[in-house]
């Protein structure tokens, strides 16, 4: 697992820690997010019965991952919130063209949450949309929005002058997991 960064170091952040990892094997992109700290300080969303596609998730606490392939500028935005709530687009370049792309089925997704951890993992079928042996570039993200403080933004990698999820150069490589 890799540790996600917030955009801006602020005093309320520091007993807060994000990690994220990601496994692409056989078409389908296994993520996992693991925040540690209090999570009481989250705004999380209620349960709302089923899981369901929603537009605008990140402007609350999303798990969220941008990924592209090698040498394509469109790439894809998926978004997941703890109550299961999802969206997936496709984008024809940086921010240009965002429409919503239908999956096969909904992400798979499991939450786990104590008073100090919250673990959210999901797995997508991507087979429908690349190859299965597709060397990926993949960007974890995710928004955290606290009670009476705001959204912080958490990236592996910030590459911009402000948070921008979206900066190709912020994406690493992710080949495909041949286990």
């Amino acid at each position: 697992m890799q540790l996600l960064q917030p955009f801006e170091q602020r005093p309320d952040l520091a007993t807060c820690q994000l990690r994220g990892a990601a496994i692409w094997r056989s078409g389908k992109l296994r993520l996992t997010f693991v925040f540690h700290g209090p999570t009481h300080t989250l705004k999380l969303p209620a349960a709302a019965g089923a899981p369901t596609r929603r537009d605008g998730l990140w402007q609350s606490t999303c798990f969220e991952a941008f990924i592209g392939c090698p040498g394509d500028q469109a790439y894809w935005e998926f978004n997941l919130a703890p109550n299961g709530d999802w969206n997936f687009y496709a984008l024809s370049g940086y921010r240009e063209n965002l429409r919503p792309v239908s999956l096969m089925s909904a992400p798979a997704y499991c939450l786990r949450r104590s008073s100090r951890q919250l673990e959210i993992a999901c797995e997508l079928d991507l087979s429908p949309l690349m190859a299965a042996n597709q060397e990926l570039e993949l960007s974890l993200t995710a928004v955290l929005e606290q009670h009476q403080l705001g959204c912080s933004y958490w990236a592996w990698h910030h590459c911009g002058a402000a948070a921008d999820f979206h900066i190709r150069d912020s994406f690493q490589r992710l080949r495909p997991d041949q286990a």
